[in-house]
Protein backbone atom coordinates (compact mmCIF):
# COMPACT_ATOMS: atom_id res chain seq x y z
CA UNK A 1 0.00 0.00 0.00
CA UNK A 2 2.78 2.46 0.87
CA UNK A 3 4.52 1.72 -2.45
CA UNK A 4 1.28 2.43 -4.31
CA UNK A 5 0.80 5.66 -2.34
CA UNK A 6 4.28 6.89 -3.19
CA UNK A 7 3.80 6.19 -6.92
CA UNK A 8 0.54 8.14 -7.02
CA UNK A 9 1.92 11.06 -5.04
CA UNK A 10 4.87 11.19 -7.38
CA UNK A 11 2.60 11.15 -10.46
CA UNK A 12 0.19 13.81 -9.16
CA UNK A 13 3.05 16.03 -8.10
CA UNK A 14 3.47 16.81 -11.82
CA UNK A 15 1.59 19.71 -13.35
CA UNK A 16 0.76 17.82 -16.57
CA UNK A 17 -0.95 14.97 -14.73
CA UNK A 18 -3.09 17.34 -12.64
CA UNK A 19 -3.93 19.45 -15.70
CA UNK A 20 -5.24 16.38 -17.56
CA UNK A 21 -7.14 15.21 -14.49
CA UNK A 22 -9.00 18.52 -14.41
CA UNK A 23 -9.58 18.70 -18.15
CA UNK A 24 -10.69 15.11 -18.48
CA UNK A 25 -12.79 14.53 -15.39
CA UNK A 26 -13.99 17.80 -13.85
CA UNK A 27 -17.21 19.20 -15.32
CA UNK A 28 -18.32 22.84 -15.48
CA UNK A 29 -18.06 25.88 -17.74
CA UNK A 30 -16.03 27.67 -15.10
CA UNK A 31 -13.08 25.40 -15.89
CA UNK A 32 -12.96 26.71 -19.46
CA UNK A 33 -12.12 30.13 -18.05
CA UNK A 34 -9.48 28.85 -15.62
CA UNK A 35 -5.84 29.32 -16.54
CA UNK A 36 -4.44 25.81 -16.01
CA UNK A 37 -1.06 26.89 -17.34
CA UNK A 38 -0.61 28.69 -14.01
CA UNK A 39 -0.92 25.43 -12.05
CA UNK A 40 1.60 25.31 -9.24
CA UNK A 41 2.12 22.82 -6.43
CA UNK A 42 1.28 24.28 -3.05
CA UNK A 43 2.35 21.26 -1.04
CA UNK A 44 1.83 17.62 -0.05
CA UNK A 45 0.70 16.12 3.25
CA UNK A 46 -0.30 19.59 4.39
CA UNK A 47 -3.51 18.79 6.20
CA UNK A 48 -4.70 15.19 6.50
CA UNK A 49 -1.88 13.72 8.60
CA UNK A 50 -2.22 16.48 11.20
CA UNK A 51 -6.02 16.64 11.18
CA UNK A 52 -6.92 12.97 11.21
CA UNK A 53 -4.40 10.63 12.90
CA UNK A 54 -6.97 7.81 13.04
CA UNK A 55 -7.92 7.66 9.35
CA UNK A 56 -4.81 7.87 7.18
CA UNK A 57 -5.14 9.91 4.00
CA UNK A 58 -2.67 11.37 1.54
CA UNK A 59 -3.20 14.87 0.23
CA UNK A 60 -1.75 17.07 -2.50
CA UNK A 61 -2.67 20.75 -2.86
CA UNK A 62 -2.38 22.66 -6.14
CA UNK A 63 -3.58 26.09 -7.12
CA UNK A 64 -4.25 27.90 -10.39
CA UNK A 65 -5.48 31.32 -11.52
CA UNK A 66 -9.10 32.11 -12.26
CA UNK A 67 -9.27 35.70 -13.33
CA UNK A 68 -7.02 37.56 -10.94
CA UNK A 69 -7.48 35.16 -8.02
CA UNK A 70 -6.25 31.75 -6.97
CA UNK A 71 -8.41 28.63 -6.91
CA UNK A 72 -7.08 25.77 -4.77
CA UNK A 73 -7.37 22.10 -5.65
CA UNK A 74 -7.35 19.86 -2.60
CA UNK A 75 -6.65 16.36 -3.96
CA UNK A 76 -7.18 13.53 -1.50
CA UNK A 77 -5.73 10.15 -2.51
CA UNK A 78 -7.95 7.43 -1.05
CA UNK A 79 -6.20 4.05 -1.18
CA UNK A 80 -8.42 2.16 1.25
CA UNK A 81 -10.06 -0.97 -0.16
CA UNK A 82 -13.57 0.12 0.91
CA UNK A 83 -15.45 3.47 0.79
CA UNK A 84 -15.31 5.77 3.80
CA UNK A 85 -18.74 6.78 5.06
CA UNK A 86 -17.37 9.89 6.82
CA UNK A 87 -15.42 11.28 3.89
CA UNK A 88 -17.63 14.39 3.62
CA UNK A 89 -16.82 15.18 7.25
CA UNK A 90 -13.09 14.71 6.75
CA UNK A 91 -13.19 16.98 3.68
CA UNK A 92 -15.01 19.71 5.58
CA UNK A 93 -12.29 19.59 8.21
CA UNK A 94 -9.44 19.53 5.68
CA UNK A 95 -10.90 22.43 3.71
CA UNK A 96 -11.24 24.57 6.84
CA UNK A 97 -7.69 23.73 7.90
CA UNK A 98 -6.34 24.69 4.48
CA UNK A 99 -8.01 28.09 4.79
CA UNK A 100 -6.59 28.40 8.30
CA UNK A 101 -3.12 27.61 7.01
CA UNK A 102 -3.42 30.29 4.32
CA UNK A 103 -4.34 32.83 6.99
CA UNK A 104 -1.64 31.82 9.47
CA UNK A 105 1.16 31.77 6.87
CA UNK A 106 0.16 35.16 5.43
CA UNK A 107 -0.39 33.64 1.98
CA UNK A 108 -3.40 35.92 1.48
CA UNK A 109 -3.03 39.49 0.28
CA UNK A 110 -3.96 42.13 2.90
CA UNK A 111 -7.71 42.61 2.98
CA UNK A 112 -8.39 39.70 0.60
CA UNK A 113 -11.03 37.02 1.11
CA UNK A 114 -10.64 33.26 1.40
CA UNK A 115 -10.09 31.58 -1.98
CA UNK A 116 -12.36 28.90 -3.49
CA UNK A 117 -11.29 25.30 -2.86
CA UNK A 118 -12.19 22.30 -5.02
CA UNK A 119 -12.05 19.16 -2.84
CA UNK A 120 -11.48 16.01 -4.93
CA UNK A 121 -11.32 12.42 -3.70
CA UNK A 122 -9.43 10.09 -6.02
CA UNK A 123 -10.56 6.59 -5.08
CA UNK A 124 -9.00 3.41 -6.50
CA UNK A 125 -10.72 0.71 -4.43
CA UNK A 126 -12.52 -2.16 -6.13
CA UNK A 127 -15.76 -1.77 -4.15
CA UNK A 128 -18.18 0.83 -5.56
CA UNK A 129 -18.40 4.05 -3.55
CA UNK A 130 -21.79 3.71 -1.88
CA UNK A 131 -21.89 6.86 0.25
CA UNK A 132 -23.13 10.34 -0.58
CA UNK A 133 -20.66 13.12 -1.30
CA UNK A 134 -22.92 15.63 0.49
CA UNK A 135 -22.24 16.44 4.15
CA UNK A 136 -25.95 16.94 4.88
CA UNK A 137 -26.63 13.20 4.48
CA UNK A 138 -24.50 12.53 7.55
CA UNK A 139 -26.60 14.82 9.75
CA UNK A 140 -30.07 14.62 11.29
CA UNK A 141 -32.48 17.19 9.85
CA UNK A 142 -32.25 20.32 12.01
CA UNK A 143 -35.31 21.94 13.61
CA UNK A 144 -37.10 24.52 11.51
CA UNK A 145 -35.21 27.79 11.75
CA UNK A 146 -31.88 26.10 12.50
CA UNK A 147 -31.13 25.06 8.91
CA UNK A 148 -29.15 28.17 8.01
CA UNK A 149 -26.69 27.59 10.84
CA UNK A 150 -25.63 24.15 9.59
CA UNK A 151 -22.41 23.76 7.56
CA UNK A 152 -22.84 22.82 3.91
CA UNK A 153 -20.18 21.02 1.92
CA UNK A 154 -19.75 18.57 -0.94
CA UNK A 155 -16.75 16.97 -2.58
CA UNK A 156 -16.03 15.67 -6.07
CA UNK A 157 -15.58 11.89 -6.14
CA UNK A 158 -13.51 10.33 -8.94
CA UNK A 159 -13.76 6.52 -8.96
CA UNK A 160 -10.86 5.34 -11.09
CA UNK A 161 -12.32 1.93 -11.86
CA UNK A 162 -15.45 3.47 -13.39
CA UNK A 163 -13.55 6.23 -15.19
CA UNK A 164 -11.17 3.68 -16.75
CA UNK A 165 -14.11 1.95 -18.44
CA UNK A 166 -15.66 5.09 -19.88
CA UNK A 167 -14.96 6.33 -23.37
CA UNK A 168 -12.40 8.97 -22.46
CA UNK A 169 -9.91 10.28 -24.97
CA UNK A 170 -6.74 8.30 -24.42
CA UNK A 171 -4.49 11.29 -25.11
CA UNK A 172 -4.89 12.28 -21.48
CA UNK A 173 -2.29 11.37 -18.87
CA UNK A 174 -4.80 10.81 -16.07
CA UNK A 175 -6.99 8.64 -18.31
CA UNK A 176 -3.93 6.57 -19.27
CA UNK A 177 -3.06 6.05 -15.61
CA UNK A 178 -6.57 4.82 -14.78
CA UNK A 179 -6.70 2.53 -17.81
CA UNK A 180 -3.29 1.06 -17.05
CA UNK A 181 -4.16 0.32 -13.43
CA UNK A 182 -7.52 -1.21 -14.25
CA UNK A 183 -6.44 -3.20 -17.31
CA UNK A 184 -8.41 -6.44 -17.30
CA UNK A 185 -5.98 -8.33 -19.51
CA UNK A 186 -2.54 -8.33 -21.05
CA UNK A 187 -4.10 -7.22 -24.32
CA UNK A 188 -5.61 -4.12 -22.64
CA UNK A 189 -2.31 -3.21 -21.01
CA UNK A 190 -0.39 -3.69 -24.27
CA UNK A 191 -2.95 -1.58 -26.19
CA UNK A 192 -2.66 1.35 -23.77
CA UNK A 193 1.13 1.05 -23.71
CA UNK A 194 1.39 1.12 -27.51
CA UNK A 195 -0.88 4.18 -27.85
CA UNK A 196 0.90 5.97 -25.02
CA UNK A 197 4.25 5.49 -26.77
CA UNK A 198 3.01 7.52 -29.76
CA UNK A 199 2.66 10.81 -27.85
CA UNK A 200 4.18 10.58 -24.35
CA UNK A 201 7.46 12.22 -25.43
CA UNK A 202 5.66 15.42 -26.45
CA UNK A 203 3.13 15.50 -23.60
CA UNK A 204 5.13 14.79 -20.47
CA UNK A 205 8.51 15.94 -19.13
CA UNK A 206 11.21 13.39 -18.35
CA UNK A 207 10.43 13.33 -14.63
CA UNK A 208 6.80 12.39 -15.28
CA UNK A 209 7.86 9.80 -17.84
CA UNK A 210 10.08 8.14 -15.25
CA UNK A 211 7.24 8.21 -12.72
CA UNK A 212 4.90 6.52 -15.22
CA UNK A 213 7.55 3.94 -15.98
CA UNK A 214 7.95 3.16 -12.26
CA UNK A 215 4.19 2.79 -11.90
CA UNK A 216 3.95 0.40 -14.85
CA UNK A 217 6.84 -1.71 -13.58
CA UNK A 218 5.02 -1.99 -10.25
CA UNK A 219 1.85 -3.07 -12.07
CA UNK A 220 3.57 -5.73 -14.19
CA UNK A 221 5.66 -7.03 -11.28
CA UNK A 222 2.46 -7.84 -9.44
CA UNK A 223 1.47 -10.05 -12.38
CA UNK A 224 4.83 -11.34 -13.65
CA UNK A 225 7.63 -11.13 -11.05
CA UNK A 226 10.74 -10.81 -13.23
CA UNK A 227 13.72 -8.47 -13.18
CA UNK A 228 13.47 -4.85 -14.38
CA UNK A 229 15.89 -1.93 -14.50
CA UNK A 230 15.29 0.38 -11.53
CA UNK A 231 15.03 3.46 -13.72
CA UNK A 232 15.30 4.59 -17.34
CA UNK A 233 16.69 7.70 -18.98
CA UNK A 234 13.87 8.15 -21.50
CA UNK A 235 10.40 6.73 -21.85
CA UNK A 236 11.35 5.65 -25.38
CA UNK A 237 13.74 3.15 -23.81
CA UNK A 238 11.01 1.73 -21.59
CA UNK A 239 8.47 0.85 -24.29
CA UNK A 240 10.39 -2.08 -25.86
CA UNK A 241 11.44 -3.34 -22.42
CA UNK A 242 7.91 -3.27 -21.02
CA UNK A 243 6.52 -4.81 -24.21
CA UNK A 244 9.10 -7.59 -23.91
CA UNK A 245 8.05 -8.29 -20.31
CA UNK A 246 4.39 -8.47 -21.38
CA UNK A 247 5.41 -10.84 -24.19
CA UNK A 248 7.29 -13.05 -21.71
CA UNK A 249 4.21 -13.05 -19.53
CA UNK A 250 2.05 -14.07 -22.50
CA UNK A 251 4.45 -16.86 -23.45
CA UNK A 252 4.40 -18.21 -19.91
CA UNK A 253 0.60 -18.23 -19.90
CA UNK A 254 0.68 -19.82 -23.35
CA UNK A 255 2.99 -22.60 -22.18
CA UNK A 256 0.93 -23.21 -19.06
CA UNK A 257 -2.26 -23.32 -21.11
CA UNK A 258 -0.62 -25.48 -23.78
CA UNK A 259 0.45 -28.08 -21.23
CA UNK A 260 -2.94 -28.02 -19.55
CA UNK A 261 -4.72 -28.35 -22.87
CA UNK A 262 -2.57 -31.27 -23.96
CA UNK A 263 -3.10 -33.08 -20.67
CA UNK A 264 -6.85 -32.61 -20.89
CA UNK A 265 -6.81 -33.67 -24.52
CA UNK A 266 -4.80 -36.80 -23.80
CA UNK A 267 -7.16 -37.76 -21.01
CA UNK A 268 -10.14 -37.38 -23.32
CA UNK A 269 -8.26 -39.32 -25.97
CA UNK A 270 -7.71 -42.28 -23.69
CA UNK A 271 -11.43 -42.28 -22.88
CA UNK A 272 -12.80 -41.89 -26.41
CA UNK A 273 -10.23 -43.79 -28.44
CA UNK A 274 -6.82 -42.96 -29.78
CA UNK A 275 -7.73 -41.31 -33.08
CA UNK A 276 -10.76 -39.44 -31.86
CA UNK A 277 -8.97 -38.49 -28.67
CA UNK A 278 -6.04 -36.91 -30.54
CA UNK A 279 -8.36 -34.72 -32.58
CA UNK A 280 -10.42 -33.72 -29.55
CA UNK A 281 -7.30 -33.11 -27.50
CA UNK A 282 -5.80 -30.84 -30.16
CA UNK A 283 -9.09 -28.97 -30.50
CA UNK A 284 -9.34 -28.48 -26.72
CA UNK A 285 -5.72 -27.31 -26.49
CA UNK A 286 -6.16 -24.88 -29.39
CA UNK A 287 -9.37 -23.45 -27.95
CA UNK A 288 -7.85 -22.86 -24.49
CA UNK A 289 -4.60 -21.39 -25.81
CA UNK A 290 -6.43 -18.97 -28.09
CA UNK A 291 -8.78 -17.89 -25.31
CA UNK A 292 -5.80 -17.32 -22.98
CA UNK A 293 -4.07 -15.15 -25.57
CA UNK A 294 -6.90 -13.39 -27.45
CA UNK A 295 -9.92 -13.60 -25.17
CA UNK A 296 -13.37 -14.67 -26.35
CA UNK A 297 -13.34 -16.22 -29.86
CA UNK A 298 -16.08 -15.04 -32.29
CA UNK A 299 -18.68 -17.66 -33.19
CA UNK A 300 -17.77 -17.96 -36.90
CA UNK A 301 -14.12 -18.57 -36.04
CA UNK A 302 -15.09 -21.05 -33.33
CA UNK A 303 -16.95 -22.97 -36.05
CA UNK A 304 -13.73 -23.25 -38.08
CA UNK A 305 -12.01 -24.85 -35.08
CA UNK A 306 -14.92 -27.22 -34.47
CA UNK A 307 -14.89 -28.39 -38.10
CA UNK A 308 -11.09 -28.70 -38.46
CA UNK A 309 -9.44 -32.10 -38.84
CA UNK A 310 -6.24 -33.27 -37.15
CA UNK A 311 -3.96 -31.79 -39.84
CA UNK A 312 -5.63 -28.39 -39.69
CA UNK A 313 -5.59 -28.36 -35.88
CA UNK A 314 -1.85 -29.14 -35.87
CA UNK A 315 -1.27 -26.26 -38.31
CA UNK A 316 -3.32 -23.83 -36.20
CA UNK A 317 -1.47 -24.83 -33.00
CA UNK A 318 1.89 -24.16 -34.67
CA UNK A 319 0.81 -20.55 -35.37
CA UNK A 320 -0.62 -19.51 -32.01
CA UNK A 321 2.61 -18.39 -30.34
CA UNK A 322 3.62 -15.93 -33.08
CA UNK A 323 0.15 -14.79 -34.17
CA UNK A 324 -1.15 -11.39 -33.13
CA UNK A 325 -4.84 -12.16 -33.78
CA UNK A 326 -7.28 -15.04 -34.13
CA UNK A 327 -7.43 -14.37 -37.88
CA UNK A 328 -3.68 -14.97 -38.25
CA UNK A 329 -4.07 -18.36 -36.60
CA UNK A 330 -6.98 -19.53 -38.73
CA UNK A 331 -5.98 -17.99 -42.06
CA UNK A 332 -6.18 -20.46 -44.96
Amino acid sequence: MQTHDSHYKRLFSHKEMVRDLLRGFVQGQWLEQADLETLELYGTDLISDQANPVQRHEDIVWRFKFGGNWVYLYLLLEFQSAPDRWMALWLLSYTALLWEKLVKTNDLAPGSKLPPILPVVLYNGEANWSFSTDLSTLCYPPPIGLERFQPQAQYLLLEQGKLAKKSVELRNLAAVLFQLEFSDSLQDFRRVLEQLSLWIETEAPKGLQRALYAFMVKWIKAKAPVDYPDEIHTFEESIPMLAKRVEQWEIRLFEEGHEKGREEGLEKGRQAGRAEGREEGLRTALHQLMQNKFGEIPAHQQNLINEADVQALDKYLSRVLQAKSVTEVLVD
